[in-house]
């Protein structure tokens, strides 16, 4: 779901760095989940990145998604989605 945890495995950042990106992540892909986002499938060139660099048993066989314009407008909708929520529980909790 997140392009900073894609296929790279490599630690760019600090540990303690490293770890508030992993937990942001936790926590926007709860709320992707409570609001019912799907997570968005990989492309043809994701795929064959990620299964290069996976052990042979942990291979994810998604379909691709059909093009990357495609992606980016339905992560702009899922983003104002998770906006919209977020303003939402701030007034209600005000």
């Amino acid at each position: 779901r997140w392009r900073c945890l894609l296929a790279a495995r490599e630690l760019h950042y600090c540990p303690e760095t490293a770890g508030k990106i992993i937990i942001a992540c936790c926590v926007l892909h709860n709320l992707c989940i409570k609001e019912g986002i799907d997570v968005p499938e990989l492309t043809e060139v994701e795929l064959q990145t990620e299964m290069t660099r996976q052990p042979a048993d942990r291979i994810d066989r998604a379909p691709p998604v059909a093009s990357s314009a495609q992606a980016l407008q339905a992560g702009q909708r899922a983003r104002a989605v998770i906006l919209q929520m977020l303003k939402r529980n701030r007034r209600n909790s005000v």
